[in-house]
């Protein structure tokens, strides 16, 4: 990924790697990976910013997520997470999300907290920042919503999924800008993801 000016704000979040399996272990969380577009939610103040994973600003096409930023109640943040098109039956509509007209209903799963009213959080264990981030979002749906870990381990996950995708993705913890692992909800088009516990976010992608 090259970005020529990295915009105020703006974390590069970790890439997939590619794994041979999903590892499996206590010391690892599971949540789903949806099918939409990786983005980067910052707010300072009264002002919010929502990057694309290249750097570009996704702000005024994103009206939902921008408008559940603003009510969160806290001085800053930046969170790591996913905007998702939502369908009827609640599987998600990758195409209606890449269409202007329509991404303005796009919503959020949130999977990472960055940075909370000044705090750098990427040194935290994982887990106590997915619950800093929980905390964070309590009553602000619709807009964004907490991308919540599965219990089962990564090998009955992917089995699990293994006829509603053709691919699996893995996201891994580890002490650089990386790491958790993600297995959520609402997705019929929902890929298993893993990560390790403590550490920032990085993801290992699974081929099937």
């Amino acid at each position: 990924m090259k970005i020529k000016r990295i915009p105020a704000g703006f974390v590069i979040p970790a890439q997939p790697v590619v794994a041979s399996r999903p590892p499996s272990g206590a010391d690892w969380v599971r949540e789903i990976k949806h099918d939409g577009y990786r983005m980067i939610v910052r707010r300072d103040g009264p002002l919010v910013r929502i990057y694309s994973r290249n750097g570009y600003d996704w702000t005024a096409r994103l009206i939902a997520i921008t408008s559940a930023a603003e009510r969160i109640n806290a001085k800053s943040f930046t969170i790591d997470g996913e905007a998702v098109m939502l369908g009827p039956d609640g599987s998600s509509q990758f195409e209606d999300l890449r269409r202007r007209d329509a991404a303005h209903k796009a919503i959020l799963y949130a999977f990472d907290l960055i940075e909370h009213d000044g705090e750098d959080m990427r040194d935290l264990p994982f887990l106590n920042r997915k619950a800093a981030l929980a905390r964070l979002l309590r009553d602000i749906e619709p807009g964004i919503l907490l991308n919540q870990p599965v219990a089962e381990d990564g090998p009955t996950v992917s089995s699990t999924l293994a006829g509603l995708v053709p691919r699996a993705s893995s996201r891994r913890r580890s002490t650089e800008p990386i790491g958790r692992v993600r297995v959520g909800s609402g997705s019929r088009s929902a890929i298993p993801r893993a990560s390790r516990c403590s550490g920032s976010a990085a993801r290992i992608g699974i081929d099937d």
